[in-house]
């Protein structure tokens, strides 16, 4: 494969390598009239190449690549959601809510901020890199022209570009908005074949615009000002907000060259590799010369030789020339037959790719679904859990409520129970002594009349005596 590329790059060497080495043998001799093959030591086909990148360079310079709003593919720009935040206090007018035309309006405008930052981030990269792209450019131009030599291959460069603005609210606060925007260059490889295929190749380089673009900062961008003067023209390319997709995806060949030549020029820069180059040179010359010496020093292409053995040698070199052609030609064929059998597998890997690509979209689409539902259950049961908790709190603690009303009832009740029987026993021992009084104050009054009623009975038997005393004196005075 870095042979392929090399040559790919290479194409003077390229072209040399395909041409038949003659033979050792045949060693042509100029006529004495005979000019000998000028040249030009002063041309330089190599320097004319650098020359002509050079001149690509300056070119990719002028020319910078810029989005007009013609090539824009909308970009939907959730700038109210974009915080999470839900603003329900929009205005009302006539009894309709304004938050509609508010989004519709920063949405605009935050596309005008994208559209602006990835300008400025274009131009940059533009006048940074020029040369990078443009020999990428012909890298991919040249790889696709050997792959398909007979077919125009339009190749569709995509390279995402990373950006992030600031617009402001009905409220005048300021949110950041990022997005991810794809741009869309082509380049035609074996312009003007019969058949034509589109490829598409995604760029390994990520533009990034660091600095938030805002209304009020309109030059914003991934670097400092660019001192380089102004450029004089402008390249159009189209712009989408998502990534693009084709049936036909190729890596990108331009990374794979650049690696070969990279090798090939770090190979060359070693002069321990350019002194074995020479040893080698000699080495080969050395055996030319024994090959030639073996031969007598025969030519069979001197026109005043007449023998046989320089006849033989022409039949031979021309069966051998024969056979030469149709190797070449089975090789051609083999080589066709291969570069066919390699388009195909190259296709097919590239549908596997895209299959595998899809496949992990799918898979990181469906994580991401599982993610969030997991993270939505996992919310949904620790709000269950919150809600369980708060409800036995609130049990627990209206057990404990009416446990202690429970309990200052019972005290309650037991401390108008104490009373109760403390006024009973004061009640009781009220009674009993007024009970007891009222003994003593009837046993008293019993005494008394008891007392009165002995008295009045000593005074009775007395008076009775007296009685009988009188009764007896007259008697005994009637006597």
């Amino acid at each position: 494969m870095s042979t392929r590329l090399l040559t790919t790059v290479l194409l003077a060497a390229g072209l040399a390598a395909t041409k038949p080495i003659a033979s050792p043998h045949v060693l042509k001799n100029l006529a004495v009239r005979q000019d000998a093959p000028k040249i030009d030591v002063c041309a330089n086909q190599g320097s004319g190449m650098i020359a002509a990148l050079a001149a690509l360079e300056a070119k990719g310079r002028d020319e910078v690549t810029q989005i007009k709003a013609d090539n824009l593919i909308i970009i939907n720009v959730n700038v109210n959601d974009q915080d999470g935040r839900d603003r329900g206090d929009d205005r009302e007018r006539n009894g309709d809510n304004d938050d509609s035309a508010r989004k519709k309006d920063e949405a605009a405008v935050a596309q005008q901020l994208m559209l602006r930052q990835v300008n400025q981030a274009l131009l940059r990269d533009q006048q940074a890199n020029a040369a990078q792209k443009e020999l990428d450019n012909v890298l991919r131009a040249a790889a696709m022209a050997q792959r398909e030599r007979e077919k125009s291959t339009v190749m569709v460069i995509i390279q995402e570009v990373k950006v992030e603005v600031q617009v402001d609210d009905d409220k005048g606060e300021k949110r950041r908005v990022e997005a991810d925007v794809f741009k869309q260059e082509a380049i035609v490889a074996n312009r003007g074949k019969q058949e034509t295929r589109t490829v598409m190749i995604y760029d390994p380089r990520t533009l990034t615009a660091t600095e938030p673009a805002s209304a009020e900062a309109t030059d914003a961008a991934n670097a400092t000002k660019p001192t380089e003067l102004a450029a004089t023209k402008t390249a159009e390319v189209v712009l989408y907000n998502a990534r693009p997709t084709h049936s036909a995806v190729i890596e990108d060949p331009a990374a794979l060259m650049r690696e070969a030549l990279e090798a090939v020029l770090d190979d060359r820069r070693k002069d321990e590799n350019r002194r074995n180059d020479e040893e080698v040179n000699i080495k080969v010359a050395i055996e030319i010369e024994i090959k030639i010496k073996e031969d007598d020093g025969r030519d069979n292409n001197r026109e005043d030789n007449k023998n046989d053995d320089n006849d033989r040698d022409v039949d031979r070199q021309r069966e051998l020339e024969r056979q030469r052609q149709q190797e070449q030609e089975q090789k051609d064929k083999e080589q066709e037959q291969a570069e066919k059998d390699r388009q195909e597998a190259e296709k097919q890997r590239a549908e596997e790719q895209q299959r595998e690509q899809d496949k992990k979209q799918a898979e990181e689409k469906q994580k991401q679904e599982e993610e969030k539902a997991k993270v939505e259950a996992e919310a949904e049961k620790k709000q269950q859990e919150e809600a369980k908790a708060k409800a036995e709190a609130e049990k627990q603690k209206q057990q404990q409520q009416e446990k202690k009303v429970k309990a200052e009832a019972e005290k309650k009740q037991q401390g108008e129970k104490a009373k109760a029987e403390a006024e009973q026993k004061a009640k009781e021992e009220l009674q009993k002594a007024e009970a007891e009084k009222a003994k003593a104050e009837q046993q008293k009054a019993d005494e008394e009349k008891a007392k009165v009623e002995q008295q009045k009975a000593v005074e009775a038997k007395a008076k009775q005596d007296a009685e009988k005393a009188k009764q007896e004196a007259e008697k005994a005075k009637e006597q």
